[in-house]
């Protein structure tokens, strides 16, 4: 299996080789979700529920993130296609679009057996995310769909769960550890939630798409397309 270094340097280097047109992808699918979430934030913090009884602005904006939560579907899949394709901006989105009501199904999936993992003390949920952890690619480089996604996922980890769960969670540490930094700058810049929610969108506009190229890289190796040192 991939060792680690050599996966972050692979990572990096389709992340730097795509770089503007991931980013672009992430803008246009991810963004919305985050615009939305600070307008909801906003609102709920400047204007008192019971002023608006009736009017709709409740609703509009639940619809309007209920809208972008597909379109951010798009995006996964758009990225993952564009990492292994480099095709370009267009044709990624065109394919995640075609392909949306499979994109989506395998993420519900995936996304209720691992919460009922996690219900059932813990540590069925971990195990259960590092088995699918790569459904999602599965179906999109292999076009297998739904339980067939979720079945190959878990045959690609046999073996080596302890090294994928090693790998994944040298990256969400990494995560955990970027929140922190960003929660911590909070004080730095007067509590503005804003000014907050501003700059951990452009950092997750920016790290979103190594985070894809990171899980592909392991995806790869694990496939045996990548030359393992």
């Amino acid at each position: 299996m991939i060792n680690i270094n050599k996966l972050f340097k692979d990572s990096w280097q389709i992340y730097i080789k795509q770089f503007k047109t991931l980013v672009l992808i992430t803008i246009l699918t991810f963004l919305p979700i985050a615009i939305f979430q600070i307008l909801a934030g906003f609102y709920k913090n400047n204007f008192v529920l019971e002023n608006f009884s009736g009017s709709g602005i409740e609703f509009g904006l639940i619809a309007l993130i209920v809208l972008a939560i597909f379109i951010s579907w798009v995006g996964k899949g758009a990225l993952i296609k564009n990492i292994n394709d480099n095709k370009g901006i267009r044709k990624s989105l065109d394919y995640a679009w075609h392909n949306l009501a499979s994109i989506v199904w395998i993420d519900i999936l995936t996304s209720i057996i691992v919460i009922i993992g996690f219900i059932l003390f813990i540590i069925p949920g971990i195990l259960f995310s590092i088995w699918y952890a790569f459904s999602l690619m599965v179906l999109i480089l292999e076009n297998k769909k739904g339980w067939q996604a979720l079945k190959q996922s878990r045959e690609l980890t046999q073996g080596k769960w302890w090294g994928i769960f090693e790998r994944l969670a040298i990256l969400y540490i990494i995560i955990i550890v970027v929140n922190i930094l960003l929660s911590r700058a909070d004080s730095l810049i007067n509590g503005s939630q804003i000014l907050t929610d501003v700059v951990f969108t452009v950092i997750m506009v920016l790290f979103t798409p190594f985070i894809f190229a990171y899980t592909y890289t392991i995806y790869k190796s694990l496939k045996g397309g990548a030359k393992n040192e």
